[in-house]
Parts: structure tokens; C-alpha cells; sequence
């Protein structure tokens, strides 16, 4: 008896999976649109640069300290020009009573190609540590297009990998951004520029 309820029971749930398959086939038939995300990225040579870096001094008394750090940052303006300063820390240590100055600057350039002898020129100059370096375009809207282009082109892809038959009826744009180059993503002073889009398509 048992044997038989549980052939019963398997029938059942066989035909509940197999009517599930069909409903789902059916409705996929019978819908005329889908929706479909795109993305594309197009690295770009950057056009300026910017360098993060720090000056720390130390000595018994602040005033000193932050002498010290100012001399490094007039030697560094005379090879580099203008620096803006982003922060300034001062600390005392208990056991030695020496002053630590912590100071942080920026230095951006157009001389994209020349930034690692720029750095160069900060280490020799007294300059404690390198923080980052930067980069970025000043004008982005022709690598939009292609990047726009590319993402249009991945949703495309999508599409006819679904269904042939279906063609674009609507399209929203996420719009596009830049993001840096250097230490935050490649040492080769590019910068990648994406755009992301939703696309809706209807069946021909």
C-alpha cells in the first residue's frame, strides 16, 4: 500500500514539474519584450597627473620641525612650481619630547609623460612619502561616444544570444565616468572611461 501512495505521489510531482516547464516555455512565448543591461569601457592616455605625497619632520621643538618641512617645500616649489597643501599634523613624543610635523600636499601636471622623474625630483628633495598618483582627462565626451557605442553593442549581444528576433525598441542611459589611472588602477597612465546603459527590446 505504501509503495503504491508513493507512485502516486512521484506521478503527481512529475506531472506538477512538467506542466511548471510548459507554463514557463509558454509564457516566455508569449512575451514580446525584454530588457537587457550594456556596458563599455574604453581606456584613454591621460592628460594630467597628480601626486599625493607627504613631508614629515621631527625635532625637539614644533617650530623647528615645521621650519624644516617649509624649507623642503620651498626647495620643491622652486624645481615644481605651485603645490597645493591638503593637511597639517603635528604630534608630540612623550618619551624622546620631540615634535613630529606631518604635512600633505598635491602637485598636479600636464607633463604626464615626465611624472616619475617628477617623483624622483620629491624624493631627492626631502619628501618622506609618495601617496598616490593620479590621473585623469580634461575632456572625456569623444571617449563617451565610443564607450557609449560599446555598451549599446554589449546589450546587442545579449539580446540576439536570447532571441534573434528581437530589435531595439528603447534605450536608458547611466550615463559615463571616468575612473583614474597610476596607483589606482594600471602604471601605464591610462585612464578608463565607462558608460552603462538599459536597453528594451521588443520581438520582430
Amino acid at each position: 500500500m505504501k509503495k503504491q501512495i508513493m507512485r502516486i505521489c512521484a506521478a503527481v510531482f512529475a506531472a506538477v514539474i512538467f506542466a511548471s516547464a510548459f507554463s514557463v516555455f509558454g509564457a516566455y512565448e508569449e512575451l514580446d519584450r525584454a530588457t537587457f543591461s550594456g556596458r563599455g569601457e574604453v581606456l584613454a592616455p591621460a592628460d594630467r597627473a597628480t601626486v599625493n605625497f607627504c613631508i614629515e619632520a621631527s625635532a625637539k621643538k614644533e617650530a623647528v620641525a615645521k621650519k624644516e618641512s617649509e624649507e623642503i617645500l620651498f626647495a620643491l616649489k622652486e624645481r615644481l612650481g605651485y603645490i597645493s597643501e591638503e593637511s597639517y599634523y603635528s604630534e608630540s613624543e612623550p618619551i624622546s619630547g620631540r615634535y613630529t610635523v606631518s604635512r600633505c600636499f598635491s602637485f598636479t601636471t600636464d607633463d604626464v609623460g615626465a611624472i616619475y622623474d617628477i617623483t624622483r625630483q620629491m624624493t631627492e628633495a626631502g619628501v618622506t612619502g609618495i601617496n598616490g598618483i593620479w590621473y585623469s582627462l580634461s575632456d572625456t565626451s569623444a571617449y563617451e561616444k565610443e564607450a557609449l557605442r560599446l555598451a549599446i553593442a554589449d546589450a546587442d549581444n545579449k539580446a540576439n544570444s536570447v532571441d534573434e528576433r528581437l530589435v531595439l525598441e528603447e534605450l536608458s542611459e547611466f550615463g559615463c565616468f571616468s575612473g583614474c589611472g597610476g596607483m589606482c588602477g594600471g602604471t601605464d597612465g591610462t585612464v578608463s572611461v565607462e558608460c552603462n546603459i538599459s536597453a528594451v527590446y521588443r520581438r520582430r
